[in-house]
């Protein structure tokens, strides 16, 4: 039987019996370099693996230190349009597990990672032990005759609004800031 080169590239020959000319070049392949192509894929799919797991790892690292000053951006929008031009105030966990709240001081002090609400331990076993008393942030709005409660929700992202008997639930008396018109945008970026 006669044999025919086809040449498909510089390094790409091919040799098959004249027989099978017109099948399809991939089953009369020689076994060298088939080998080499399987060696060449095999290293390009780890390439690329590592590839994907270090956009992955980048992404979460990105997202880690953008997430945090972002929700900055968030809370301050969300309360210029809550209160609507009115007269307002955020308080945020004063971090003595007094479970009381303290007025924002600076921009920062509204960052994901530092606006918390801790659980106080009150004893106790299971869900009996640890209670969530404090929210990760209140917004005061002046209402006229009252004031109107907000607390900030992570999972909404917005203040959802607190009746009476929740406010009193978690010990929210008083307001411990005083409103005033776009508080937000008078906070210096950092505390003194």
């Amino acid at each position: 039987m006669a044999e025919q080169t086809i040449y498909h590239g510089p390094a790409d020959f091919r040799v098959c019996p004249k027989a099978e000319v017109g099948r399809d070049v991939r089953f009369c392949a020689c076994e060298k370099a088939q080998k080499a192509r399987s060696a060449i894929s095999r290293v390009s799919i780890r390439v690329i693996s590592m590839r994907r797991r270090t956009k992955i790892m980048l992404t979460v690292i990105g997202a880690a230190i953008i997430w945090p000053v972002a929700q900055i951006g968030v809370i301050a929008a969300q309360a210029q349009y809550v209160s609507m031009g009115r007269a307002y105030c955020i308080e945020v966990d004063r971090d003595d597990r007094s479970l009381s709240y303290k007025p924002v001081d600076s921009l920062m002090e509204m960052n994901g990672f530092t606006m918390w609400a801790p659980f106080a331990n009150f004893g106790g076993s299971g869900d009996h032990g640890s209670r969530q008393w404090t929210f990760h942030a209140v917004l005061v709005v002046d209402a006229g005759s009252s004031l109107e409660l907000r607390n900030w929700s992570y999972w909404h992202q917005h203040f959802d609004r607190l009746t009476p008997d929740q406010a009193k639930a978690t010990n929210l008396w008083r307001a411990d800031c005083y409103p005033q018109a776009d508080f937000v945008l008078a906070l210096p970026l950092f505390a003194n």
